[in-house]
């Protein structure tokens, strides 16, 4: 009779749907509502994060992540950062600007918006709002932290770019500067190339949840978006490769203007 091969530190991860649905019922397909503890480690596994990603998030050890996803145990003082990690990627999922490895290397990976620290790393250190503004700055959306501190002093809301970032934590603008406009100045007109869920490659407007076209080839999600871009007026085409990474940027220029810009990149 052999012996059991020890367990390695991801192997929680890669247990059967049969196993799994002997013993528990059936999971929401909506990872937002979930609320049992096993059932986001679970959801996190499948998004891709690792035992040892959750370790990170959580403060906890590989055993507690263990005895928590199979129930034997609640994450008492660790119930936060766990939910703080269950939000954060459910919101980058649901927003369709990264794919599931491109949220996963997100999570990984040093941002500037978060003091060049990892998101996993300041999700632990209690540091959850400047985790949240992140997202939202990755989505293309305004941070909400700028938005409740401009209410509470009674000024008018600050027009705020979408500061489409790249995984490294730089900023996908043209000229390395930061994207973020006066009050009263217009965001720049963006659109996104980005892996489908679903194969080929869709075109999203930042902010939105759904895409606007979708194609077999990237290049014709580049074209499209270019289409797009100039007949509202111009704006930036920002392409990502399959990892969700920004791997180039174009400038186009509104349908009618008769001195388009040069492209000094190609």
């Amino acid at each position: 009779m052999g012996q059991d091969m020890p367990k390695t530190a991801d192997s929680f991860l890669q247990e059967t749907e049969g196993e799994r649905a002997e013993t528990r019922p059936a999971q929401p397909e909506d990872f937002d509502s979930t609320l049992e503890t096993w059932q986001i480690v679970e959801g996190l596994g499948r998004l891709g994060l690792s035992e040892t990603d959750i370790v990170a998030a959580t403060g906890a050890n590989a055993r507690a992540v263990r005895r928590w996803r199979a129930g034997q145990t609640e994450p008492v003082r660790h119930w936060k950062a766990l939910d703080d990690l269950r939000w954060t990627a459910h919101f980058l999922s649901e927003h369709r600007v990264l794919t599931d490895r491109g949220i996963v290397a997100w999570l990984r990976s040093r941002n500037r918006l978060i003091g060049d620290r990892r998101p996993l790393e300041a999700i632990a250190e209690g540091s959850f709002d400047e985790v949240r503004d992140a997202a939202y700055v990755t989505v293309g959306q305004p941070r909400p932290s700028r938005v409740a501190a401009q209410t509470r002093d009674g000024a008018e809301a600050e027009n705020v770019a979408a500061e489409v970032i790249s995984l490294n934590g730089a900023a996908s603008s043209r000229s390395g500067a930061s994207s973020k406009t006066k009050a009263g100045a217009m965001p720049r007109n963006e659109r996104h190339v980005v892996p489908s869920k679903q194969g080929g490659w869709d075109v999203v407007k930042p902010g939105s949840s759904r895409a606007s076209s979708h194609h077999d080839t990237q290049a014709g999600a580049e074209t499209r978006a270019k289409e797009i871009l100039g007949g509202a007026g111009g704006g930036e085409a920002v392409i990502h490769g399959r990892d969700g990474r920004v791997r180039d940027s174009d400038t186009v220029a509104p349908g009618n203007d008769p001195n388009p810009p040069r492209d000094r990149k190609h």
